[in-house]
């Protein structure tokens, strides 16, 4: 029952994060790096009601974390206005960003170092 509530709220999370990715891309040209940064930040954190529960984000399947990883690469692409031929591996390190497996994974050592996953 937890991994259905948990893949339900990251396919809502993913959609409507994608929505704010791409009207950022159509006012990106306008907008300043610190500003784009900016309103990333706000993007991520008003859609990110996960963030609360991201400990638990271990214990999901790897189809999940990449659909989370994809909307990340996507707002990386839009923050610094870079084609698809640009790893999205790069883009990630210069904004100093983690991929989320491993933000997932260091959240849940700092805040539930006790929690195991119900398979």
């Amino acid at each position: 029952m937890l991994h259905i509530n948990i893949y339900n709220s990251l396919k809502l999370y993913a959609a409507a994060t994608t929505t704010y990715i791409r009207a950022l891309h159509h006012i990106r040209p306008l907008l300043t790096l610190d500003v784009a940064n900016t309103i990333r930040h706000s993007i991520v954190a008003s859609r990110s009601r996960l963030d609360y529960a991201n400990a638990l984000l271990h214990c999901t399947s790897a189809g999940n974390l990449d659909r989370l990883q994809v909307t990340q690469n996507s707002l990386a692409r839009t923050v610094l206005q870079a084609p698809y031929s640009v790893s999205a591996t790069e883009l990630r390190q210069q904004l100093h960003w983690l991929p989320s497996r491993q933000s997932s994974l260091i959240r849940r050592d700092l805040l539930a170092p006790r929690l195991t996953c119900l398979n």
